[in-house]
């Protein structure tokens, strides 16, 4: 190995153009930097000097062939994304004055198969483990921030679940949980059926995506919040009842859910968020509630089985491209006379008809 494979400024490794293979970090490096070694194919190992302070975002990341990796005991901050999809790397050690691991850290890291977690850990964000399929965590029982339950990954503090085993084909959530958070189920694939407890709050952005085998999700009736894209290519989802007291469709929240047929929306809600039930192109029917308000740029888009839908009076505000490529289906559009959805079809030429009007 040569000194020229890499470039180092002032203790920060900024770059390597070496050849892979094993790698020894040269001592005196402080910090790796950004993205220094991301795409390096051919890296199988690495060494690190007990200098080591900082790795960088994205330091590692797309190395699909590193193995090994033995972090030194004076390592403090790991940057986002640093292993991402390290694919052959099967365990990693986290020092103890580490304190947070970031989003994406491990994200594709398929081979990863243990990890523990210091007591310095005190912040998770998002799921940082998200495509781990075979992953198992580790905590110790008084671990004053994590808790590991049935293999899942918890955050105390919240109540939130941070990270679920990808091997889970029938999943009930803990009577403790408050919070599903951010892509804890994201990409697990085998995934078929999940419960949740009365006492769950929310679910945060992207919690469920691309769960393509879940066909069945109860939801409690103490769920006030559901994030944007929270179940994003579902694609065997048939049906799903929300509960009473939601308020707010978050953008893209059932994109491309393409085995929905039917769904029933609370008399609360009054928003549907752009792209709600983009491409859900097995729907073939949606009531719309009374108090609903706003709907969201191409909420139907691609909606190509949809028969026909009911605008309410309620409606102030219907964005762009609604039902567009909904023409195939035919679909008929009913609107109450002089309201703000029959001048948003007559300015949009789409096929409606006048309600009969009793108020």
């Amino acid at each position: 190995m040569e000194s020229n494979d890499f470039v180092i400024d002032k203790s920060v490794l900024k770059a390597y153009h070496g050849s892979g293979g094993d790698v020894y970090i040269p001592d005196g490096v402080i910090t790796i930097g950004d993205s220094a070694f991301e795409d390096c194919t051919d890296l199988r190992r690495i060494i690190f000097p007990k200098s080591l302070v900082s790795i960088g975002s994205r330091a590692f990341a797309g190395a699909d062939k590193l193995m090994s990796v033995a972090l030194p005991e004076s390592l403090e901050k790991i940057g986002y994304g640093a292993f991402a999809n390290c694919s052959s790397l099967t365990a990693v050690n986290i020092p103890k004055k580490v304190t947070r691991i970031r989003f994406d850290t491990f994200i594709g890291c398929k081979n990863l198969t243990d990890m523990t977690f210091p007591e310095s850990i005190c912040e998770i964000e998002e799921n940082p483990f998200e495509g781990c399929n075979c992953i198992r965590f580790h905590a110790a029982s008084d671990h004053p921030y994590l808790a590991v339950k049935d293999g899942a990954l918890f955050a105390k503090p919240d109540g939130r679940l941070i990270s679920c085993p990808h091997t889970e084909v029938q999943y009930q959530v803990p009577d403790d949980t408050k919070v599903i958070g951010s892509n804890a189920f994201g990409y697990c694939a085998g995934l078929k059926s999940i419960s949740m407890p009365e006492g769950i709050a929310c679910i945060e952005e992207e919690a469920f995506e691309w769960c393509e085998d879940l066909t069945d999700v109860t939801l409690p009736e103490s769920l006030t919040n559901i994030g944007d894209h929270a179940f994003v290519a579902c694609r065997n989802l048939k049906s799903i009842t929300l509960p009473g007291k939601l308020k707010n469709l978050g953008c893209g929240i059932f994109f491309d859910c393409r085995s929905i047929r039917h769904i029933s929306l609370p008399e609360t809600l009054i928003n549907i968020g752009d792209e709600a039930f983009y491409n859900c192109d097995s729907l073939i029917s949606i009531t719309l509630p009374e108090n609903l308000t706003s709907i969201g740029d191409r909420a139907f888009e691609y909606c190509d089985n949809l028969r026909s839908i009911t605008l309410p009076k309620s409606l102030t505000n219907i964005g762009e491209g609604v039902f567009h490529r909904c023409e195939e289906s035919e679909l008929i559009i009913t609107v109450f006379p002089d309201s703000y959805s029959e001048k948003y079809c007559k300015v949009n030429r789409l096929n409606y008809i006048v309600a009969d009007d009793y108020d």
